[in-house]
């Protein structure tokens, strides 16, 4: 009935810090 959604967000968030910290987000097309 309901989905588990921890390991999804768990490595949605992962990439997101790797991005950050690797200087690959944001990039120039997501700027103002």
């Amino acid at each position: 009935q309901y989905i588990n959604l921890y390991d999804d967000i768990l490595g949605a968030a992962q990439s997101y810090i790797r991005d950050v910290k690797a200087n690959d987000f944001p990039s120039e097309k997501e700027q103002y």
